[in-house]
């Protein structure tokens, strides 16, 4: 539900107008080192840890007006659990906002580069242009 996230759907939505997109919010399962850290974390900084997004998740389906959203709790790691799923789902297109960088200047993050190199459906990944300035 990032910015770079919110700009990819909103482009796919001009880009695939006649298409059906669905879009998956992958998160962690809890466990209990997490929800200790949160509730430390939510201590400091409430706003930022009101439940790792789900609050989030309302205001994010208001700015994207789209109404296939798939909640995917992942028990491992996000990268593996949208593998398995892409895997399963067999997607004709798999579009992913990006907005990571790296030392040698990708702007890849870690979970996109990571499904880049190991999906075997077709991928875009949108880089919104206040990103790549």
């Amino acid at each position: 539900m990032s910015e770079s996230s919110k700009a990819a759907v909103l482009f796919s939505k001009i880009a695939f107008q006649h298409s059906v997109i669905k879009l998956v919010f992958a998160y962690e399962d809890l466990n209990d080192l997490t929800i200790k850290y949160s509730q430390l974390s939510s201590d400091k900084n409430n706003d930022e840890h009101a439940y790792f997004g789900r609050s989030h998740l309302g205001i994010f389906h208001e700015d994207v007006a789209i109404n296939k959203i798939e909640m995917l709790k992942c028990s491992s790691s996000i990268k593996d659990g949208l593998l398995t799923y892409i895997d399963e789902f067999h997607a004709d297109l798999i579009i992913l906002g990006s907005s990571g960088s790296d030392a040698i200047g990708s702007y890849l993050g870690s979970t996109a580069a990571f499904l880049l190199r190991n999906i075997s459906s077709d991928i875009l990944i949108y880089i919104p242009d206040s990103v790549s300035k």
